[in-house]
């Protein structure tokens, strides 16, 4: 069997192609450009336009036995309702596994959960305006040394 390159791979898809009439302009300019300078593809080109040709040329046949075509059942929803349940099972089993002192099921002795402290709404509000509380205090001279610029106002 003879390996061909990938560019004549493409061209004899091409052909193929061509054959219904269904090139761009540029396709068929580089089906064109090929066939003239490569002969195992012009043959075989040349060739599949005869088979072609022969195949639309012949008569019909009529079956004797009808053709029916039976849809398939979906079965989509049945899939989904699975991966659903095992998506939800595995979810289950993790969860109880990961939870401190839940391994086997049991609460283990000794081991007690901190409750959180509920948050007011002012201590919230305080929260939010006193945002900068946070961050670390420099003085506007040791800002200027830090980036590099020394004669820097930062008052105005």
């Amino acid at each position: 069997m003879a390996v061909i390159s990938h560019t004549c791979e493409r061209i004899r898809a091409l052909a193929s192609v061509a054959l219904d009439g269904e090139l761009s302009e540029i396709e068929q300019a580089m089906l064109a450009a090929h066939l003239l300078r490569c002969e195992p593809c012009d043959a075989y080109a040349r060739q599949a336009a005869a088979f072609t040709q022969v195949l639309r040329d012949a008569p019909l046949e009529l079956l004797p036995f009808p053709v029916a075509i039976h849809r398939r059942r979906s079965v989509h929803g049945a899939t989904r309702f699975a991966a659903v349940a095992a998506v939800a099972a595995v979810a289950v089993g993790l969860g109880s596994s990961l939870l401190p002192g839940y391994s086997d099921g049991t609460r283990l002795q000794g081991t007690t959960a901190s409750p959180v402290p509920p948050v007011s709404k002012a201590q919230l509000v305080d929260d939010r305006l006193n945002w900068t509380a946070g961050l670390p205090r420099v003085k506007p001279s040791e800002l200027a040394i830090a980036i590099g610029q020394r004669n820097v106002s930062l008052n105005g």
